[in-house]
């Protein structure tokens, strides 16, 4: 991963180009990857994550190819917003109303994950929506 510019960008391989959607294959790793104690600690984490990028030069790119996939820094600010702090502050908001309104805490649990659960169904809801505004760049890697 680098950053420059107010971008981060990610190196991926192509796993397919189907008209003007690239889509690419980004592999990350923790920190805990390159140890050399990985195998008997088995605590090293590796996830695939595919990501589908609309360009109009798809033609310039093979599959196969190493490239990068940038996103501008805002956008994983929002991205954040979104999927972490905006669900805590519900959460959190819902058990201090729940707290103050019912002297029970099992149903105040309940509302508030029942609570998460509706945010989450919203989010899903307006997946396209939200696809639109987080939009990924694809570059060549200088070789």
């Amino acid at each position: 991963m680098s950053q420059n510019n107010n971008t981060v960008s990610h190196i991926g391989r192509i796993e397919s180009i189907d008209g003007e959607n690239i889509h690419v294959l980004i592999t990350s790793v923790s920190a805990c990857a390159h140890c050399t104690s990985k195998t008997a600690c088995s605590m090293s984490e590796k996830t695939e994550k595919k990501i589908t990028i609309q360009t109009l030069n798809a033609s310039e790119y093979t599959v196969g190819e190493e490239v990068y996939v940038i996103l501008q820094q805002s956008m994983g600010i929002q991205a954040i917003w979104w999927a972490y702090l905006l669900p805590f502050l519900i959460l959190i908001i819902t058990l201090l109303i729940g707290n103050t309104l019912l002297d029970e805490e099992g149903p105040v649990a309940l509302i508030s994950f029942v609570s998460l659960a509706i945010y989450y169904l919203v989010l899903y809801y307006f997946r396209k929506i939200l696809a639109k505004k987080f939009t990924f760049t694809i570059a060549k890697i200088e070789k």
